[in-house]
């Protein structure tokens, strides 16, 4: 099987890029620009994530818990999800 970095070269800018089933960002690498959904809602922490410049549709980080020093995408087109608040 491929490696995820390996993965996500390949992905075509149309494309959603689905990744719901990491609990980490360590050693992610993402592309500059995802063309469809960008589906991050299995981290509970922003740590070590650095998120693509361009989204051209919605982004998905509902399972944070927190999201210290994460510096959203320039462009985001559609919806940004970031889960409930814990009141």
């Amino acid at each position: 099987m491929d490696e995820p970095d390996a993965m996500i070269d390949r992905l075509e800018e149309e494309d959603d890029l689905n990744l719901s089933h990491l609990t980490s960002a360590e050693g992610l690498k993402l592309p500059e620009h995802v063309g469809g959904y960008l589906h991050l809602s299995g981290l509970t922490t922003a740590d070590g994530l650095k998120l693509p410049w361009y989204v051209n549709r919605n982004l998905d980080l509902s399972g944070l818990t927190t999201a210290e020093g994460l510096k959203l995408p320039e462009h985001v087109g559609g919806d940004i999800d970031c889960g409930r608040p814990q009141w």
